[in-house]
């Protein structure tokens, strides 16, 4: 094979690998970006149908996961937002270790040291 036809070659090569890499990215943006914007309108919505309102800034902004949100570490807020997202029928218990958990058939709510809480609801039909 030529020298030149070899180079040609090469580079043909190296170029559809640029493309495959600009793919590559164009999708880890895509998923890095509008499905968490989509996934963060909807627990807002969950949340304010249950009738927690949330600022904007109060959710996770360019994160694969939404698995925590932080609040006033006080029993009587603990009590009201697991009443709010699980219902009057919440059963509390003491973990220990920092860690609170109130469950209910609609799901459960573990208030963890740290001011961090960790909500479990069932998927709706």
């Amino acid at each position: 094979m030529e020298r030149s036809r070899l180079k040609t070659v090469v580079l043909a090569l190296l170029a559809c690998i640029n493309l495959l890499l600009l793919g590559y990215l164009l999708l880890s943006q895509y998923l890095r970006y509008r499905i968490p914007a989509k996934a963060r309108a909807e627990v807002a919505v969950l949340l304010e149908n249950r009738g927690i309102a949330l600022s904007d800034k109060a959710l996770p902004r360019f994160d694969r996961t939404m698995d925590s949100l932080h609040y006033a570490e006080d029993e009587a807020k603990q009590n009201s937002i697991a009443k709010a997202l699980l219902g009057d029928g919440a059963q509390y218990s003491d973990q220990g270790g920092g860690k609170t958990l109130y469950e209910s058939p609609q799901g459960q709510a573990v208030f963890r040291r740290g001011r961090r809480l960790d909500v479990t609801l069932p998927a709706q039909d």
